[in-house]
């Protein structure tokens, strides 16, 4: 119910994102490697920041939540990190920046932390991997 009340209130930025070319090309097995390669490694920068606050959110939280946090650590750490790092050794080599939106999710994760506001961290640090879960399931139906 929740994520349906927010998906409508940012219906367009939403459509905006799966209309994205990448979105689509991915999809059509049509984009180019060296741009899912420069993908995967702003993704993999995004994840060690993810991970970092993760756990310093887990030092913050009381001792009946810390499992709850640690099972998403894991997830990412067994599921996402690995399947980068074989992602990343089959593709082209692209010579690593981090671009202005990877590093602005990133302070804004470390600023969330800063705010000692539990219900605005987890709003900030359990929204991308929702959505993301959520345009693949989109996508697959279509």
């Amino acid at each position: 119910m929740f994520y349906s009340l927010a998906i409508s209130h940012v219906h367009t930025p939403y459509q905006m994102c799966i209309t994205h070319p990448f979105v689509t090309q991915l999809k059509a097995s049509t984009l180019p490697k060296i741009t899912f390669a420069y993908y995967i490694q702003q993704d993999q920068e995004y994840l060690k920041h993810y991970v970092i606050c993760l756990r310093k959110w887990q030092l913050m939280v009381p001792k009946e939540y810390q499992s709850f946090i640690e099972e998403m650590i894991q997830e990412v750490e067994t599921k996402e990190v690995p399947f980068q790092r074989r992602a990343l050794s089959e593709l082209p080599q692209v010579e690593y920046v981090p671009d202005q939106i990877t590093i602005r999710y990133i302070e804004h994760l470390y600023a969330s932390l800063a705010t000692k506001n539990h219900a605005y961290i987890y709003a900030s640090l359990l929204a991308c991997p929702f959505i993301y879960q959520k345009i693949a399931q989109d996508i697959e139906l279509e």
